[in-house]
């Protein structure tokens, strides 16, 4: 069965603090969580890799009980470069790494198993991909602008 994982994360520079929000569906049902990302981020794309192993973490707790494909839909374009140039210092990208073998083992998958897709953000297209990474980026974008408020007071 495949299993689809959308994501969206947002970051501020100043503060070193990001947020995430996914939205995984697939026949077996519907998976939504947003909130804080943990921890000093140092920059945009470290945020969405963080969300992305969020959502992998969610998958892998999650009561789906068949997946033979996995795509991860993301409007970081960075995320297989940032993932290959800092897999030994990340400890983000070790965990991705992590769940990877975990989501192996787990479902049996097979080779092929995981695509990652970059999805285009806030453009005028009207489709259900848009819908959803529309859906993620409202909810990051909340979750940040409550994090920032609560730092400065």
């Amino acid at each position: 069965m495949l299993v689809t994982i959308n994501t969206d994360a947002s970051f501020h520079s100043r503060l070193k603090v990001g947020s995430y929000a996914y939205w995984i569906v697939s026949n077996q049902g519907l998976i939504l969580r947003s909130g804080e990302l943990k921890g000093v981020v140092e920059n945009s794309t470290q945020a969405e890799v963080m969300c992305i192993a969020n959502a992998l973490f969610a998958v892998k707790h999650s009561k789906i009980h068949t997946v033979s494909k996995i795509i991860i839909n993301t409007d970081c374009l960075h995320f297989n470069r940032y993932m290959a140039n800092h897999l030994q210092e990340d400890a983000t990208c070790k965990i991705i790494s992590r769940l990877y073998v975990d989501l192996v083992k787990k479902y049996n998958l097979k080779k092929g198993w995981l695509e990652i897709r970059h999805i285009k953000a806030h453009t005028e297209i009207s489709n259900a991909n848009q819908y959803v990474n529309d859906w993620c980026d409202r909810q990051a974008k909340k979750h940040i602008g409550l994090l920032i408020k609560r730092l400065a007071s």
